[in-house]
């Protein structure tokens, strides 16, 4: 549960047919429309969670285990999200007392915030002043999900007043630990979320970026996969929108073509004239992770490689109502994996 950010800058964009335009008034560039943009980011997205604004082109990186609960505290919500990027899950007991030893059931019904970003489906859900709830870690190293343990590591809990959230929690790991408290205070409503770190003994080092300031963050999240009957929690690599921030998506579906060629054109031909205004969604996982297939059978020898699907294409709507389509086209930089490369155009 280490925290760390990596960096806060432009990251290195490959821009086609644009030209810069700054001034005292306006220093920020700005993407114009119908040019298309280029982005190959510089960090993995095994490692990172990447927040990117489309209009300025901007990127703010953290380390994936930079936060571990990240807690709505501008007063318009009680939404508590966990870093399924680092496979936290928890267990509501019944317990209202942080000091009380509580015995797991045999199979626990440990909960994953639903990607959707929905708060009412998060694990925590609607949480309760002073309910307890036991957090965990999944265990990824296995590739079989049947076989990734969750252990136990933290008691904790919360309650709301007029200053903020106060967090009680307690570490499991520790004998004879203390309960240990911090009040997350009021944030205005442009800074929505407080992030929670463990290891940092409350509120993070390092907190988000204003609300206003990105569409999409590039992260490896953890995602309900079905396996025949059963649905397990996969860890995953991918795209999720700013819910909160109230961007918007939707996939557009072009349909089966016969090369990449088709698909190139029909990208390059959509105009806001194809956009659905009913088909989007406030969803965060709209991009997710499907936008690429795995290659090969490691049971027959062969290794495992990510191809990205010419037929991802998407529309997202910002915070500010600028419409852009967008898709994704490279999982690699010099052969290794997690260095993703999306275009975008503003329509």
């Amino acid at each position: 549960m280490k925290s760390r950010i990596k960096i806060l800058s432009i990251i290195a964009v490959a821009i086609i047919g644009i030209t810069a335009c700054e001034s005292d008034d306006d220093p920020v560039i700005i993407v114009p429309p119908g040019d298309l943009i280029t982005v190959q980011l510089g960090e993995s997205v095994y490692e990172n969670q990447m927040y990117f604004e489309l209009n300025s082109k901007t990127v703010t990186t953290f380390a994936a285990d930079a936060w571990d609960l990240s807690i709505q505290t501008d007063g318009s919500g009680d939404a508590i999200y966990i870093n399924s990027a680092i496979g936290y899950h928890v267990y509501k007991t019944t317990s209202s007392d942080i000091n009380e030893e509580i015995t797991l059931p045999e199979k626990p019904e440990w909960m994953i915030d639903d990607p959707s970003g929905n708060p009412a489906k998060t694990a925590f859900g609607k949480w309760a002043d002073n309910e307890v709830y036991i957090v965990g870690m999944k265990d990824f190293s296995s590739q079989d999900p049947s076989q990734q343990p969750i252990k136990p590591f933290a008691r904790i809990a919360f309650s709301k007043s007029d200053a903020g959230i106060m967090v009680k929690w307690k570490d499991l790991t520790e004998a004879d630990a203390k309960v240990k408290e911090t009040t997350l205070e009021k944030t205005a409503s442009n800074k929505t979320l407080t992030w929670f770190n463990f290891s940092e003994g409350g509120i993070a080092t390092h907190q988000p970026p204003l609300t206003n300031e990105w569409d999409i963050v590039f992260t490896p999240y953890t995602a309900k996969i079905p396996m025949g009957p059963k649905i397990y929690f996969y860890n995953v690599n991918g795209a999720l929108t700013n819910r909160l921030g109230n961007t918007v998506s939707y996939k557009h579906e072009p349909g089966e073509v016969a090369d990449e060629k088709e698909y190139n054109q029909i990208f390059s031909d959509l105009t806001a004239d194809d956009v659905d205004a009913n088909s989007y969604s406030k969803d965060m996982d709209v991009l997710g992770y499907n936008w690429k297939k795995t290659v090969g059978d490691p049971t027959k020898g062969g290794s495992i490689t990510y191809q990205v699907l010419k037929s991802n294409m998407y529309f997202i709507k910002n915070q500010a109502g600028k419409t852009f389509k967008f898709r994704f086209t490279n999982f690699y930089k010099d052969g290794e994996k997690g260095f993703i490369t999306f275009e975008y155009v503003l329509l």
